[in-house]
């Protein structure tokens, strides 16, 4: 006698990873858009307002004081934001947040390191579009203003104290805080990609080097929190939840990672 065995079925679904929802992914980008421009139009509509602009002028105003206070006299403390104004310190930060981004499993897996490499490289190309576009409107609209600085005394500063480093502490086109908008932007889109430890930290080092130049008076507090939040909101906004410039991001990773010339640490 002979059995008769019926092969065992098995679901490929069960085998094969899920992919994500593209309705709840199309949701979530509309939203994070929206949430975005939002964002961006509150702080700049602030701004702009005169009934909370007097807010905004009287914390400027406030924190001048308190902070450039402090580095009255030649001391460790003022050599410290005397050096940290350098012009080629404006690089240490980017260099201190790019481990966040290429180190695998901090904020980001190891096989998406490619892809959000490109997806933040197309988000800084959009910032440039987004920061011309917006300083020309600046110059239209005759929003330029003095730092505090040229404006306000007692100004305690660091260029005459310590020459050598050649510190900026004034500008007579503070507004906006264009490069506190980098660092917005690049922290900000570690933490779209995961929040935990590590990608806050990057966030507390991207705040920590916009305080240089409210030490040294070269901007207003407005300047970079109104100013480079508003660079920062519409270039990811534009760059990171439109579909358009995500594709090219996609398609470019896809490139990158296939490519016989890409080092394997990173695939």
């Amino acid at each position: 006698m002979t059995m008769h065995i019926s092969p065992i079925k098995i679901n490929p679904e069960k085998n094969t990873p899920r992919k994500n929802n593209p309705s709840i992914s199309s949701i979530a980008h509309r939203f994070g858009f929206l949430l975005s421009i939002l964002l961006g139009g509150t702080l700049l509509g602030s701004w702009i307002c005169p009934a909370s602009r007097v807010w905004w002028d009287s914390i400027d105003q406030s924190i001048f004081f308190y902070l450039n206070g402090s580095i009255d006299t030649p001391s460790a403390w003022s050599a410290l934001w005397a050096t940290l104004n350098s012009r080629i310190m404006d690089l240490i930060p980017l260099a201190l947040l790019l481990p966040f981004l290429l180190a695998p499993d901090l904020v980001i897996s190891g096989a998406e390191r490619i892809r959000a490499s490109c997806e933040l490289l197309i988000i800084l190309l959009t910032m440039l579009v987004v920061r011309t576009a917006f300083e020309d409107g600046i110059e239209l609209l005759d929003w330029r203003s003095n730092s505090p600085s040229l404006t306000l005394k007692p100004f305690y500063s660091l260029s005459q104290m310590y020459p050598d480093l050649h510190p900026k502490d004034r500008s007579s086109h503070s507004f906006p805080g264009d490069h506190a908008g980098v660092l917005m932007v690049v922290a900000g889109f570690l933490l779209l990609q995961r929040v935990n430890r590590w990608s806050l930290l990057a966030g507390g080092i991207a705040a920590v080097f916009f305080l240089p130049r409210l030490f040294s008076g070269a901007h207003w507090f407005s300047d970079v929190i109104v100013g480079g939040g508003f660079i920062a909101s519409m270039s990811i906004a534009l760059g990171y939840f439109v579909r358009h410039p995500r594709n090219w991001a996609h398609a470019l990773s896809q490139r990158i990672y296939q490519h016989k010339l890409t080092p394997g640490w990173l695939r």
